[in-house]
């Protein structure tokens, strides 16, 4: 999984690291440009699922496309704060609220 694979690439690293090197930068968005075609795709296919056993699911797939339209159409003007608080905070979460998904898709 994509939110997977970004936790792994920052193992270990903190903020300045990660602002320090371009190809980890690099390697945790273009996973999130993935993840937020998924979502967007999978909100509109299994929104009752969803809300039934993930409710936090909606808002995370909504901020998860967010970021995708960031990182696809205003890559000139990212925030890569932002791109790193992401990373500590929301995908632990979505990998979570996925996993409760799993076994109703």
């Amino acid at each position: 999984m994509r939110c997977r694979r970004v936790l792994q690439y920052t193992q270990g690293a903190n903020l300045a690291s990660y602002l320090a090197n371009g190809m980890l930068r690099d390697s945790c968005c273009y996973p999130f440009v993935i993840l937020g075609e998924a979502a967007k795709d999978l909100a509109r296919l299994a929104t009752p699922q969803i809300s039934r056993h993930a409710p936090g699911l909606v808002r995370q797939f909504s901020h998860a496309n967010k970021l995708r339209c960031k990182l696809v159409h205003d890559y000139r003007q990212l925030d890569q704060r932002m791109i790193w608080n992401t990373i500590r905070g929301n995908a632990p979460v979505l990998l979570q609220d996925l996993a409760r998904l799993r076994p109703y898709l």
